[in-house]
């Protein structure tokens, strides 16, 4: 599939309606950043009025759409505000991830089947579950068996039915490895000092090759993945799926410390998904596209990768 020039820069189409007034979840989403920005340019101020009202006001939002919504999110959390309430309000609002949930809107599409590996407490899964329709399927993969219990839980509250929710590690092999499990309830990571863990458990893991035909699928449409440094197993163990999927899209977290921890580095998985076939593209902060690969080897980032188009 080729990559159209209109991918570069992408913004939701779609519109909700407050108090009366139509307004596009693009300009919230500016309206949302501006705010952000402005925090973060406070936030050294302990005594700032203004960065206790931000918070204050998204505490109050997330508590008011939780009880609306159903969703609910781990008790385990670090990282204060910043970390815990509004990573909930953006998971919440569809603002988590903006650009590579806007990419995911645009390519894929009904009757799809999808993979989510690394799923949390559903996020991505929510929107490939509405995007796929009753005549696709999400497969869904999450390890932890404290966020496991949520995301299905999650599913449950918005009534999701085409979702396949496996609680599994994926990697390069299907016996038991060991979850290193972080203070908070993410960065959890079957590689070995990635995370400063709390505590370790053996948990069951398989194989996207074998994971998918037990499940009798021959092939994939679209591939996200999120595993704080087990990517370049995770690609290992689905190689004889990708031969099978020539238009197969993926979406991969690109972390530079996590793929150290596991002796790789950002070149080597770059190296990998062009032997696989894809053609990554850095996701930037403005949802516009870069192959300066070099420039974020200490920063993460989301990868686009299409299947090299043969001339």
């Amino acid at each position: 599939m080729a990559l159209e020039k209109s991918y570069n820069c992408i913004w939701a189409k779609n519109d909700i309606i407050i108090l009366g007034i139509t307004m596009p979840v693009s300009m919230l989403y500016k309206t949302y950043s501006s705010v952000l920005n402005h925090y973060q340019q406070i936030s050294k101020s302990k005594k700032s009025i203004t960065k206790f009202a931000i918070e204050k006001t998204v505490i109050l939002l997330v508590t008011i759409l939780q009880l609306t919504s159903g969703i609910k999110f781990p008790k385990r959390s670090i990282g204060g505000w910043w970390w815990t309430w509004r990573i909930r309000f953006e998971i919440i609002t569809g603002f988590f991830d903006y650009y590579v949930s806007e990419y995911c809107q645009q390519l894929i599409k009904p009757g799809m089947i999808v993979v989510d590996i690394g799923a949390h407490v559903g996020y991505y899964t929510w929107l490939f579950s509405k995007l796929v329709g009753p005549s696709g399927k999400v497969i869904s993969y999450e390890p932890s068996p404290e966020n496991f219990q949520i995301l299905v839980q999650n599913l449950r509250a918005k009534n999701i039915n085409n979702v396949i929710p496996i609680q599994k590690a994926v990697c390069d092999c299907s016996k038991p490895v060991k979850l290193y499990l972080s203070p908070g309830n993410s960065n959890h990571s079957i590689v070995k000092g990635f995370t400063n863990f709390e505590d370790v458990i053996e948990v069951a893991a398989t194989t996207i090759d074998l994971g998918v035909k037990e499940l009798g699928y021959a092939k994939l449409d679209f591939i996200k993945i999120d595993a704080e440094g087990a990517e370049p197993a995770i690609l290992r163990g689905m190689s004889s799926i990708l031969k099978e999927s020539e238009e197969a899209i993926l979406i991969i977290e690109m972390n530079p410390f996590a793929l150290r921890a596991s002796s790789f580095n950002p070149a080597d998985l770059i190296e990998q998904l062009s032997y696989l076939n894809f053609d990554p593209k850095i996701i930037l902060v403005d949802g516009s596209l870069s192959t300066d690969f070099s420039s974020f080897y200490d920063h993460t980032v989301n990868l686009l990768c299409l299947q090299k188009v043969e001339l």
